[in-house]
């Protein structure tokens, strides 16, 4: 049994509309589905939503659910902003590029790039305040496999590390 792909993540918006317009327009992706429902599918609970679906190359596809009757949108004050992203995979450094003078044209403000090694990223917000990332894979040939075999190494050592800076006893 094995997990294959991302079927599609989703998120809450402010704007479906604003929304559409962002996916589509600055990050070229192809709106592919809306379904509008009074009730939620899985619990029957009434709560009138729009789901819209924003699809990827690879058939995998970032999803948003606009719910007017709730509170206004907030984010997990006791998590950092950058923790929380989307990244999106892109083909290039030319690519992250054509991008960054999209995103600049669009007066879309982005950090980076930022060099992670094995990646190359810039970091921006959508209309809704989520984070998104935009990478291109710039790891040496062998380099993943190494840092596959160096992973339990590293969580080890971080689960002791950790020790000096308190345990998280409450994960509410």
């Amino acid at each position: 049994m094995i997990v294959r792909k991302l079927h599609h993540v989703a998120y809450r918006c402010r704007d479906a509309s604003e929304t559409v317009d962002f996916y589509t327009n600055v990050l070229g992706l192809k709106f592919s589905h809306a379904v509008r429902n009074d009730n939620v599918p899985s619990t029957g609970e009434f709560y009138p939503h729009l789901h819209i679906f924003f699809e990827m190359d690879d058939g995998s596809s970032v999803a948003f659910f606009e719910t007017p009757n709730e509170a206004p949108m907030s984010f997990d004050p006791n998590t950092p902003q950058w923790v929380q992203h989307l990244a999106l995979e892109i083909d290039s450094k030319e690519t992250q590029l054509a991008f960054r003078e999209r995103l600049d044209a669009m007066g879309v403000d982005y950090i980076g790039p930022t060099d992670h090694g094995f990646v190359q990223s810039i970091y921006f917000f959508d209309p809704n305040g989520h984070r998104l990332e935009l990478t291109y894979r710039s790891q040496q040939p062998g380099e993943l496999e190494r840092a596959e075999q160096e992973a339990p190494r590293l969580l080890e050592k971080w689960l002791s590390d950790r020790k000096q800076w308190g345990e998280q006893d409450d994960l509410d």
